[in-house]
């Protein structure tokens, strides 16, 4: 045996095996929370890169103006100019999907070969490399996604102010006048703090499940049409709206008045030329539906649709989304067989307690499997299997409307404050917390 005082006993750890212990750490560390969440912490990357750009954009033009340039060129004071390139000087072609500008001002684009230039002629006006070359800018940053809904923009008025459209909300800035903590702002000392793009309603919140969704529209502002903000490269603007209203938290909802042809919204999407029907969802196996609505059936002679078509009791099948009048059932008719018969699953008491109340109403479809599930306020409320459902034929699909036998019906005197559909199902998970990230906006 050997004796005790003979064993050497190690003292400590090298500084090589402390590094090699620290990052194995860190990889279990970023697994496990990519693992957990991956698209908070892609959210996050990109957040993170979206607030060091802005804030190299403003030392590099405080780099320039400390050079006291006397004829340096901010660029228009009543023009936006964004970082999404364009054919279009005035950005005409995504005019329609762009966030309303205070009246008076007016967008700028650059085109793709021009737009990150540093010279003068990139999406930001200023010339980064008078006197003294271009600092430490290559080129200017764009928008990691760089679309409609997240882009960089560029306010000379009043000297100049910068703003990224965050994912997630931060609470360790403050960011703007709004005090929405998705919107990082910053400018020089004597910016007018003015934010002359109209981001005074809600976060633009999506589902987790993006690959899916297909149309999601926020009514968010004021103008006539309402665009898609569901991202994928789908342009569906609505070609009627509705009267929009803005409610006390500052959320646009659609308010529909009347059975009129004028009050419903029709999923039409414009290409640049015509306004032309945006989808197909005759070969989809499943779909999900997500939408706030304010419906009171009082002294309404029909059912009040939520989702319908414009071929209903048509031979092609079909699928019509409402409350049943004079109840508190939500109902879907459907196509069954191969036939032009309908049949029904309806959610009874679904509305129980919620009449002229904002009520979170989801829906999730397999025609494959037949299984058909109701969700209220973000919880699963009711199960159906429905009796061999048709897949709903390449006809005019309608929001807040369908089309009987002899008419159009519209939500009559029903508000709808967002609408998303998605080809898949999407997670009982993602539709609590889609319900639980957007309630405030309705008094919840």
């Amino acid at each position: 045996m050997i004796p005790l005082n003979k064993i050497k006993r190690r003292k400590s750890f090298t500084l090589a095996e402390l590094m090699v212990v620290i990052v194995i750490f860190a990889i279990l560390s970023a697994i496990v929370i990519f693992t957990l969440n991956p698209m908070r912490l892609f959210d996050n990357v990109r957040d993170n890169r979206r607030i060091t750009d802005i804030t190299s954009l403003h030392k590099a033009i405080g780099f320039i103006e400390s050079w006291s340039i006397t004829d340096l060129n901010y660029g228009n004071p009543t023009t936006v100019y964004i970082s999404i390139p364009s054919d279009f000087p005035d950005c005409s072609d995504i005019l329609v999907d762009l966030p309303e500008l205070t009246p008076g001002y007016s967008y700028a684009c650059q085109t793709k070969a021009n737009y990150r230039k540093t010279n003068g002629d990139g999406w930001i006006p200023i010339d980064f490399q008078v006197n003294q070359g271009n600092y430490y800018l290559s080129s200017l940053p764009v928008d990691p996604e760089n679309n409609s809904d997240y882009f960089y923009a560029y306010f000379p008025g009043g000297s100049y102010e910068l703003m990224a459209i965050l994912r997630r909300e931060r609470i360790d800035i403050t960011i703007s006048e709004s005090e929405r903590k998705d919107i990082f702002l910053v400018g020089s000392p004597n910016r007018k703090n003015h934010m002359p793009i109209d981001l005074s309603g809600p976060a633009l919140l999506l589902p987790e499940n993006l690959a899916s969704l297909v149309a999601h529209w926020l009514f968010d502002g004021t103008g006539t049409d309402v665009p898609d903000h569901s991202g994928n490269g789908h342009r569906a603007t609505l070609m009627r709206s509705a009267q929009r209203e803005q409610l006390a938290s500052g959320k646009y909802v659609a308010y529909f008045r009347t059975a009129s042809d004028y009050d419903r919204i029709r999923a039409y999407y414009h290409d640049g030329s015509a306004w032309r029907q945006y989808y197909n969802m005759s070969g989809w196996d499943d779909l999900t539906i997500i939408s706030w609505v304010k419906i009171d059936d009082s002294g309404c002679s029909f059912d009040q649709p939520i989702f319908g078509e414009l071929n209903r009791y048509g031979a092609a099948g079909f699928i019509n989304l409402h409350r049943v009048n004079n109840s508190t059932s939500l109902r879907l008719r459907y196509t069954r067989g191969a036939a032009s018969t309908s049949n029904t699953a309806t959610a009874t008491g679904f509305f129980t307690n919620f009449d002229n109340e904002w009520i979170h109403v989801s829906i999730t479809l397999d025609f494959v499997t037949t299984e058909y599930k109701t969700y209220r306020n973000g919880v699963l409320f009711s199960e159906h299997s429905l009796t061999t459902p048709v897949r709903p034929a390449h006809t005019y699909k309608c929001i807040g409307c369908e089309h009987s036998a002899s008419s159009v019906r519209t939500l009559k005197n029903g508000y709808m404050g967002e609408f998303q559909l998605h080809n898949g199902i999407v997670s009982e998970e993602a539709i609590l917390n889609h319900y639980n990230e957007t309630k405030s906006y309705y008094g919840y």
